[in-house]
């Protein structure tokens, strides 16, 4: 059975009728049955009899469909990837991202944990403490980051950034996110002046609220909950300017679960453990199982 033939006995074998069945295949019903004639004369039995204005498989038909589709799926997949290779589309490509950006293209993933955020993560890149662009983009750093990123450590700046990263995680929305940070305590060391560093010159938790807090209005727009805490009053649906909400940062253990994007900040430092419990507390309301209580 060659492969044209194969195609019409299974699209016959669907359909039930010559008529349907060269619509699906978009050919006349002449050339369809031409196609099915030739295609018995060469087996050399019947595989389809006329019954009341239908066509009904024979034994030798129901016999050998199970073949035909597989061997129709083998030549379809032959099919793609020639195709594939004619556009030049094979290979394996692995992106690695931030989740914000990551969930963003990719969007059968539900829901992200974001925790102890640096530059790399989902910190505002203007807020000059803890880790700095020119930190994840500096010359012995260049496989972190791409081309078009690095060129902000230098000569350009993160002030001629054209986006920050609470326009990233918006782009989650509506769907749930949990954004986290450990304590975090902000100095002014020697030689270090603005207090661009943390005490550990790495993670930047406020940093982190305010991008948290600057995207909230997005799910708000799109029908679901801001960022909140109904018992404290906190609600942050309108955050004109991002940078100016780290004077609204609530005390750690605080936690903001009460709309679809949250955030939590714990007091053990740069470790995302502390805040596993407090985000199985907020999938619990988006997942049914025994394990999650919400």
């Amino acid at each position: 059975m060659r492969a044209r033939q194969l195609e019409v006995f299974i699209a016959v074998m669907r359909a039930g009728t010559v008529t349907a069945a060269a619509r699906m295949l978009n050919i006349s019903q002449p050339a369809l049955s031409q196609i099915l004639l030739h295609a018995e004369d060469e087996l050399g039995f019947t595989l389809f009899e006329r019954v009341k204005g239908r066509l009904r498989p024979t034994p030798e038909a129901l016999e050998i469909f199970p073949d035909a589709e597989r061997l129709s799926a083998g030549l379809e997949g032959l099919r793609r990837k020639t195709t594939d290779l004619r556009l030049g589309r094979t290979g394996l490509v692995r992106v690695a991202a931030s989740p914000p950006p990551a969930m963003a293209i990719l969007p059968r993933a539900f829901t992200g944990f974001v925790s102890s955020s640096g530059e790399g993560g989902a910190k505002l890149w203007r807020h000059l403490v803890g880790e700095q662009v020119e930190s994840i983009a500096a010359p012995r750093e260049y496989l972190w980051m791409t081309p078009n990123f690095i060129k902000y450590a230098g000569p350009l700046t993160v002030d001629d950034l054209p986006a920050d990263t609470h326009q990233f995680i918006a782009l989650v929305a509506p769907r749930p996110i949990f954004v986290s940070g450990g304590e975090y305590v902000e100095f002014n060391g020697d030689g270090h002046p603005g207090s661009r560093w943390s005490g550990e010159s790495w993670q930047d938790t406020p940093g982190t609220f305010m991008a948290t807090a600057g995207a909230s209005p997005v799910w708000k727009l799109l029908g679901k909950k801001p960022l909140s805490n109904k018992k404290l009053g906190l609600s942050f649906d309108n955050v004109p300017d991002p940078i100016a909400q780290k004077a609204n940062m609530p005390p750690p253990l605080t936690p903001l679960i009460d709309g679809d994007i949250a955030f939590r900040q714990h007091d053990q430092g740069h470790t995302d453990a502390p805040n596993w419990s407090t985000f199985l507390e907020f999938c619990g309301r988006y997942f049914k199982s025994p394990g999650l209580k919400g």
